[in-house]
C-alpha cells in the first residue's frame, strides 16, 4: 500500500525532532483503553524518521488528563479480580528477571493503579520497600484500603525530588503522556545514584490494536525511544520484547546517564505501511466478518477483556450478533454477567464469535472446536500481529 508522507501540522516529532509524518487511515469511531466509546473520531500519523506515533490533532496534556477522571475504571477493579491478577504477575516475573528476587530495593510504581502489581511484586519473595501514585482515585483508593502506599497524583503534580529509589517502574503510561521526554525526565529525577527505571510499553514496531486505543498519545518504536531517552539525559541498558504470553509489548531498563546514541538506519516508511495496513483492515473488519455470524440460533462470543471491547466499537454490526458471553473466567461486561465456559452438551453445537487476540485465536479454535462448538474466528481478516 502506498502512502504519502507530509505534515501533518507542522510539529515537530517529541522523539527525534522530524517534521515529516504518514498519515494513517482514519477510523469514524475509537475507544479509550478502558473500553469507553470516544466521542471523537481516530486519526494518528506515523514519523517519517523514527516511527514514533501520535494523533493527527495535537492533543493539549488537559485534554488527556481529563480522560483519567472518576469514570475511568481501567485500574479501579478488586484486587482479587482474577484476570488482573493473572496480568499482574506476568509483568512481575518480568521486572523480577531483570531485578533479582532477594534484592532489598525501594521501588516507585507510577500508574500503580489498584496497587495489584505492587501485590504481586511483595507476594514474589521480595524483600522491597513499595510505594506508587495513579491519577484516578478510585483504583489509588483500592490500593490504599489494601495497605498499600498509593497516592493519587500525575507524575507532574508529584514531588519526586526527595523519592531517591532504587527502582522506578512505569509500565504501560508513556503511551498516554503529552510528552514523553518531560516524562522520563521527571520521571529519573526520583532515582538514586544508580538507580534504574523500568519502562515497559506496547512495541512500536509491531503494528497491534494499541494503534486503536484514543488515548495511546504515541506509539513508541525502539528507534524514537532511544530518541527519548538521549533527549531526557537517559542511556538504554537493555531493550527486551514481553514474554510471548504478555504480548505486543517491550521494555527499556534505562539509567541516568549521558552517553545514550540514537539509531542510524531505520525503514520508518515500511513500518508506516504495515501500520496503514493493519488499520485499513481493522476499518474493513465489520463489513467482512459481519456475513460470518448470520443465520444459527445465535451468537455467544468468547472472551470479555480489550478485543471484545474493540469488536464493540469498531465492528458494531457484528457485535449485534452476540447475545451472551463465555470465558475461562467469572466476569462481567458491559453490566451483563459473562459465563464460565464449558464445552455444549452432547449432539448441541454452539456458535461463538472468538473475542481474543487474533494471534491467540488458532490454539483457542482448535479447542473449542474439538468441544463441538462452531467458531467464527478472524485472525485472517486482519493484517500483521493484530
Amino acid at each position: 500500500m502506498a502512502v504519502d508522507v507530509n505534515g501533518t501540522d507542522g510539529l515537530a516529532c517529541p522523539a527525534c525532532a522530524g517534521r515529516d509524518w504518514v498519515q494513517l487511515p482514519a477510523q469514524p469511531r475509537s475507544m479509550l483503553s478502558d473500553g469507553r466509546l470516544f466521542p471523537e473520531g481516530l486519526a494518528k500519523a506515523s514519523c517519517a524518521g523514527c516511527g514514533l506515533v501520535r494523533h493527527q490533532r495535537l492533543l493539549q496534556e488537559l485534554e488527556i488528563k481529563r480522560i483519567y477522571d472518576g469514570d475511568y475504571k481501567l485500574a479501579a477493579l478488586p484486587l482479587d479480580d482474577e484476570f488482573l491478577s493473572r496480568r499482574q504477575r506476568l509483568y512481575a516475573d518480568w521486572i523480577f528477571s531483570f531485578f533479582p528476587r532477594e534484592e532489598r530495593l525501594s521501588a516507585f510504581d507510577i500508574g500503580a493503579g489498584n496497587a495489584s502489581l505492587l501485590a504481586q511484586l511483595a507476594k514474589g519473595g521480595a524483600v522491597w520497600r513499595l510505594r506508587g501514585i495513579d491519577p484516578v482515585d478510585a483504583a489509588a483508593a483500592l490500593g490504599r484500603a489494601a495497605g498499600y502506599d498509593v497516592e493519587t497524583a500525575f507524575l507532574d503534580e508529584y514531588d519526586m525530588s526527595s523519592l531517591e529509589a532504587d527502582l522506578i517502574i512505569s509500565i504501560n503510561v508513556i503511551e498516554h503522556v503529552a510528552d514523553p521526554v518531560a516524562f522520563l525526565r521527571r520521571a529519573a529525577s526520583g532515582i538514586k545514584s544508580g538507580g534504574r527505571l523500568f519502562i515497559a510499553c506496547p512495541d512500536g514496531d509491531r503494528p497491534s490494536t494499541e494503534l486503536l486505543i484514543y488515548d495511546h498519545i504515541h506509539s513508541i518504536t525502539y528507534a524514537a525511544m532511544r530518541h527519548i531517552a538521549a533527549r531526557a539525559g537517559l542511556r538504554i541498558l537493555s531493550h527486551t520484547p514481553a514474554p510471548a504470553v504478555i504480548g505486543p509489548f517491550h521494555s527499556f531498563v534505562l539509567a541516568a546517564e549521558e552517553g545514550g546514541d540514537c539509531p542510524g538506519s531505520f525503514d520508518a516508511q515500511m513500518l508506516a505501511e504495515a501500520r496503514a495496513e493493519f488499520l485499513e483492515s481493522w476499518k474493513h473488519l465489520d463489513g467482512t466478518l459481519e456475513p460470518r455470524l448470520r443465520g444459527g440460533d445465535g451468537v455467544f462470543a468468547f472472551g470479555f477483556g480489550e478485543n471484545a471491547q474493540l469488536l464493540r466499537t469498531y465492528a458494531p454490526r457484528a457485535w449485534s450478533h452476540v447475545q451472551g458471553i463465555y470465558a475461562d473466567v467469572d466476569g462481567e461486561f458491559d453490566g451483563k454477567p459473562v459465563r464460565r465456559y464449558s464445552a455444549p452438551p452432547e449432539a448441541r453445537s454452539r456458535k461463538l464469535l472468538l473475542a481474543v487476540r487474533p494471534d491467540l485465536q488458532k490454539t483457542l479454535r482448535d479447542r473449542l472446536v474439538r468441544d463441538g462448538n462452531l467458531v467464527v474466528s478472524w485472525d485472517d481478516l486482519i493484517s500483521g500481529d493484530g
